[in-house]
């Protein structure tokens, strides 16, 4: 359950600074205890929102999220508000929260997150409700201009506004209290103006960089050796780990070959068993996998897992069950019997032909070429690791 594990520690250090914050701020008990309710109360919301995505596959960095940067994101912005309640107010660059919500989280998302953090940072340094006028005008237009995701020329405009809403709006809003231009209020929003801007410059694409842009990169870190779920195979099984990674390896070379989706094939064969390590049934592999935020169409190939509840529904599908049932046979038989390449290509081509005859692949859409295709490629395959 690692997204919930993300969730405590969002809850623990957002939640937790806001007391400590108050504390030397000079936030009597009640002001304290409200400011952290209030605190709890967002991050109830926020987890109902991220599951509601979650389960929609619509999450905020994309449909095969574990919520591992927005986690990140909610912490750092909890300190960084904490830190500015310390600060002058006009001194606060705040044009630093759309900066960073909005460039990775977009729409009502990233706003929200900007918004609350300006509100957080206002109510732990006890400013003035002029200040949190001008604050949120100036959260709400540079989010305006973020969001339009500029490059080139563009982006050194938009910068170039940001410093000028944040000096700006604020004297418009000095003169709206009444107490006129303060030249060291002025002072503190041009060095918040410039700071923003410059943070703005040089951060949005790297920001934009850190957010997987495509299926694959999630894949990839399914295939890394140090995903938990890998560790946690090969500690329950060294067997079943060296199975799964020869499956997942072969599946990767011959969908690669046919044109097939690799990084999927080569997923669906690493976690093709996952119901036999984790409980013994396919639904404990398919449970798991959703709580771990495994793309839909991997989570497909494993609850189709040997036809057994569903037969295979797509070629990647059909794939991983060929290349894991042959491999299977060939750990299990005497190596011996297959000294000669003759042997080999019998039992391959018997052990395809017996599933292909019981329709195990009529529903996956695997045409009688890309069968045979698949049977070419295998006998080129040494099943007790490697190629031949």
């Amino acid at each position: 359950m690692i997204r919930f594990r993300r969730f405590l520690l969002m809850l623990l250090l957002s939640c937790g600074v806001i007391p400590i914050a108050s504390y030397y701020r000079g936030k009597n008990i009640y002001e304290t205890c409200a400011l952290t309710a209030l605190g709890i109360l967002f991050f109830a919301v926020t987890v109902y929102y991220l599951e509601l995505l979650r389960l929609q596959n619509k999450t905020v960095m994309g449909a095969y999220d574990d919520f591992r940067l927005y986690s990140f994101v909610y912490c750092t912005l909890a300190l960084i508000s904490a830190g500015f309640s310390f600060l002058p107010g006009y001194l606060a660059v705040v044009t630093l929260f759309p900066a960073v919500c909005i460039t990775l989280f977009k729409d009502v998302t990233g706003f929200s997150l900007s918004i609350y953090f300006l509100l957080l940072t206002w109510a732990l340094s006890g400013e003035n409700a002029y200040l949190l006028v001008s604050d949120i005008l100036v959260v709400t237009v540079v989010s305006l201009f973020i969001a339009i995701n500029p490059s080139g020329k563009a982006k050194i405009i938009t910068s170039l506004l940001l410093f000028l809403m944040n000096v700006v709006i604020p004297v418009i809003v000095m003169f709206v209290e009444g107490a006129g231009i303060i030249p060291l209020n002025v002072l503190y929003c041009v060095i918040a103006g410039v700071l923003g801007a410059l943070l703005y410059f040089l951060i949005s694409d790297k920001l934009r960089g850190a957010m997987p842009k495509e299926k694959f990169v999630r894949y990839r870190i399914l295939l890394d050796g140090s995903f938990h779920l890998l560790k946690e195979i090969k500690a329950c099984s060294e067997a079943e780990y060296a199975h799964a990674k020869k499956v997942s390896e072969i599946c990767g070379r011959i969908a690669g070959k046919l044109g097939l989706d690799a990084d999927l094939s080569a997923c669906g064969g690493m976690y093709y068993r996952l119901g036999r390590i984790a409980g013994g049934e396919i639904k404990d592999g398919v449970r798991l996998a959703e709580e771990n935020c495994f793309p839909p169409e991997l989570i497909d190939i494993i609850s189709e897992y040997n036809g057994e509840c569903r037969l295979p529904g797509s070629r990647e599908s059909a794939l991983v069950h060929i290349v894991d049932s042959v491999t299977l046979k060939f750990e299990v038989m005497d190596k011996d019997i297959f000294s000669g390449s003759w042997n080999r290509d019998i039992m391959i081509y018997s052990t395809m032909n017996e599933y292909s005859e019981k329709g195990l692949y009529d529903e996956s859409g695997l045409s009688m070429n890309s069968f045979l295709r698949i049977r070419e490629l295998l006998t080129a395959e040494d099943l007790n690791g490697g190629t031949i």
